[in-house]
């Protein structure tokens, strides 16, 4: 599995298959622009500059400013993001993800958000 830090090693990206990538932080990362932006460069490295669909990894995130929901939203390459999170906590950090101009979901269950993912791949 190729894998890549990110964000000064506040983000660890990997690839799960063609076009799917996950993205874990480590717990209690707040999120800037400037992760955003190294996150989104290196996750086009990964797959080649090629439309893509990620899996974020919600869970022990401590915060998630405005500029990076801008950043991550915005990204034309991101064909769909699914959130995985633990709680409500998670499911509120993404809640700035219906304004993406991607299909957005938050999911409890890993297995239901790789299979969304890959519904929306088969589409592509």
């Amino acid at each position: 599995m190729q894998r890549v830090a990110a964000a000064g090693g506040k983000a660890c990206i990997s690839k799960l298959g063609r076009a799917l990538i996950r993205l874990s932080w480590l717990p209690g990362t707040e999120v800037s622009g400037k992760d955003a932006r190294d996150v989104i460069r290196c996750s086009n490295m990964l797959v080649d500059d090629a439309p893509y669909a990620i899996l974020v990894n919600m869970r022990e995130l401590r915060s998630l400013s405005i500029d990076a929901r801008y950043v991550f939203g915005g990204d034309p390459r991101v064909l769909a993001a699914a959130f995985l999170g633990s709680g409500p906590m998670d499911r509120v950090l993404a809640a700035g993800s219906e304004l993406a101009r991607h299909p957005t979901r938050f999911f409890l269950s890993e297995s239901e958000a790789i299979t969304w993912l890959l519904e929306h791949l088969q589409e592509a």
